[in-house]
């Protein structure tokens, strides 16, 4: 009957919470009974009218609050806060695997000529002066013996000579016959036009 049933317990509203609080307490209170749908949804502003009292009801963004009220508004997401430290630096990663081999390259282009293989060699001017040589050349000398007659000394068992041909005729290099001493090699410069003995500056080898 009506006079035995226990009353049955309702949910306090907002506005009952809020009576008598603070505006600190009030928005508390209100986010416990309303926030918990809206947490996972993204952030949500919240308006309100606030009384001296502490009493809150909630308004549109656009709406006004009666006179001796305040209007407050706040989300349901904090600030964002500062940027962290930088953590450490993870582990070295494992070796890659090794590529695919290239395409080979184009060939180079050759090389100057080199001198003979164990040759001794001298330069030698026009009047048997040796200009440059090798180190190898040091004991031997070269005479000019006559226009176009040139004596090695020691004589080599085989050598040959590039004239470097500053004459107006080509000229030649030979070693055929000798006019110089037995102990010595002769060397003959001469114009192959004329076939006359001239001198010129040359290049000889000594090959051992």
């Amino acid at each position: 009957m009506a006079g035995n049933k226990e009353a049955i317990p309702r949910r306090p509203t907002p506005r009952a919470l809020l009576k008598g609080g603070c505006v600190a307490g009030a928005v508390a209170a209100f986010l416990a009974l309303g926030i918990p749908a809206l947490a996972s949804s993204g952030s949500v502003t919240f308006h309100a009218c606030v009384s001296k009292t502490g009493a809150l009801r909630i308004v549109s963004a656009s709406a006004k609050c009666p006179a001796g009220q305040s209007k407050i508004s706040w989300n349901n997401a904090g600030p964002q806060g500062p940027v962290g430290k930088a953590g450490p630096a993870g582990p070295a990663g494992s070796q890659g695997i090794q590529g695919a081999q290239g395409a080979q390259g184009a060939q180079g282009p050759a090389g100057p000529q080199g001198e003979p293989g164990g040759s001794t060699w001298a330069i030698v001017s026009s009047s048997g002066t040796i200009l440059f040589s090798s180190p190898s050349w040091s004991s031997n000398t070269i005479t000019h013996l006559s226009t176009g007659v040139y004596c090695i000394t020691p004589g080599a068992a085989a050598f040959w000579a590039i004239p470097q041909g500053t004459g107006a005729d080509p000229i030649v290099a030979d070693n055929a016959g000798g006019s110089c001493q037995g102990s010595e090699s002769t060397l003959f410069l001469f114009d192959t036009k004329t076939g006359a003995p001239t001198d010129d500056e040359f290049t000889v080898f000594l090959t051992p």
